[in-house]
């Protein structure tokens, strides 16, 4: 994922996900938590809380420092799957990861100089995009 810095959602960085026929994006929800969805959040301007993978965290600035499990939605219910990591990387980690292009988050905030990379190592599902309540958005 990369930073989008013309985009906020919420007062937060946007991230888009790199190399995705369907557009993906990491943003803060209206609900104040964050969320990984696609083009329909995206078209609502991020205005909504909805996605495929969501954490509960209320309001963190960033989503490398929530604490706690993602969660990955279907029509149901959300689902908490340790295996949903958001993390800082460095350079040097995403050349030695051959899909590194396609699942790394890049430039966190557009202040932060240090931990400037981020990856999701998701393999959540994308089938549908889900409110926080699991209603089919």
């Amino acid at each position: 994922y990369d930073l989008v810095p013309e985009a906020r959602a919420h007062g937060r960085a946007v991230w888009r996900k790199r190399g995705n026929r369907t557009p993906r994006w990491l943003y803060t929800g209206s609900d104040g938590r964050w969320y990984i969805g696609g083009p329909l959040s995206a078209q609502r301007g991020f205005d909504c809380k909805s996605g495929y993978i969501c954490h509960t965290a209320l309001d963190c600035s960033r989503p490398d420092l929530v604490d706690g499990p993602w969660l990955w939605g279907d029509s149901a219910d959300w689902y908490p799957d340790p295996a949903i990591i958001v993390k800082p990387t460095t350079e040097e980690e995403l050349a030695n990861d051959s899909n590194g292009t396609d699942r790394s988050i890049t430039n966190t905030t557009p202040s932060d100089d240090q931990d400037d990379l981020l990856r999701n190592t998701s393999q959540g599902a994308e089938a549908g995009e889900f409110r926080n309540d699991p209603i089919i958005d």
